[in-house]
């Protein structure tokens, strides 16, 4: 009969352990790491969406009130442009005047003889408007609108850091 003097190891070495400690600690700052930028990407991402869509909100509600007026008051034509307009709306009452005017940081709407409301949420800034009458003789009225937007970034983050700039004409119907 043959001799079963075999040793049978039950464990691991040291050195084992070690590159296995490393290979884990690897793997889980690399994934910490992922999570972290995709939460800074994430954070821009909603800054982005917030300027864009708070612009556009802005703009389509301008162009729709353009598109429904039955007169332009002011700006005057072939004026400089100015950050305030008036338009006559005969066909809607209640909303003969609207005004849209700049006012610290955002854009106030008066419709008729509503309330002036804010046309921006506390994350969105205006930072410009400019209306410009780009009206000929015996037309029905053109309105160039130029509107500059960005991020309100309270946190001074340099990755938040986001405008747009809008411009469209639009002319009455």
């Amino acid at each position: 009969m043959k001799n079963k003097n075999i040793y049978i190891e039950k464990g691991f070495t040291l050195v084992e352990v070690l590159i296995a400690i490393a290979i884990m600690s690897l793997l889980v700052l690399s994934v910490a790491s992922m999570v972290v930028a995709m939460s800074v990407q994430e954070k821009r991402t909603r800054a982005i969406t917030e300027v864009d869509s708070g612009a556009s909100s802005i703009m389509d509600d301008i162009s729709q009130s353009l598109r429904n007026a039955s007169s332009i008051t002011t700006p005057i034509a072939s004026t400089t442009s100015t950050s305030t307009m008036t338009l006559g709306m005969s066909l809607i009452p209640t909303e003969n005047p609207t005004l849209y005017s700049f006012a610290t940081s955002t854009i106030q709407v008066t419709k008729g003889a509503s309330t002036p409301y804010r046309m921006t949420n506390k994350n969105v800034i205006v930072d410009s408007i400019s209306f410009q009458n780009l009206s000929a003789t015996s037309t029905n009225g053109t309105i160039r609108v130029t509107l500059k937007v960005s991020y309100n970034n309270t946190a001074n983050d340099a990755k938040l850091n986001y405008s747009t700039i809008l411009i469209t004409t639009v002319s009455l119907r």
